[in-house]
């Protein structure tokens, strides 16, 4: 976990263990990345579904859930699309390093 600190403001990636800090000011997310299925056909879906139902839905668990390649797209942040990987938290690992190593 990596916190950087520039111009008075704290940067970080967003993990359960740092909530706190976002309710302790002003807070602004920004998403660094999109982790999706590698498949174009799995990628649409994943896509309209999420789209359409909230982040702590038992539709959105389900998709994270899918069996297939993932990848992570990290252009939010001027970065590549990375993977594919065998699982979405072994992408989520990933797009954490890089982020951590490239942004903060």
């Amino acid at each position: 976990m990596v916190v950087t600190f520039h111009d008075g403001q704290a940067h970080f990636v967003v993990h359960d263990d740092l909530r706190d800090l976002l309710t302790a000011g002003e807070a602004r997310v920004r998403r660094a990345s999109h982790v999706t299925p590698v498949s174009r056909g799995l990628r649409w879906l994943f896509t309209a579904l999420r789209a359409r139902v909230t982040d702590t839905s038992a539709l959105a668990g389900w998709t994270r859930r899918w069996p297939c390649r993932w990848q992570a797209d990290l252009s939010p942040v001027g970065g590549p699309v990375i993977g594919p990987f065998t699982d979405r938290q072994a992408a989520i690992a990933a797009e954490i390093d890089w982020i951590e190593e490239h942004v903060l």
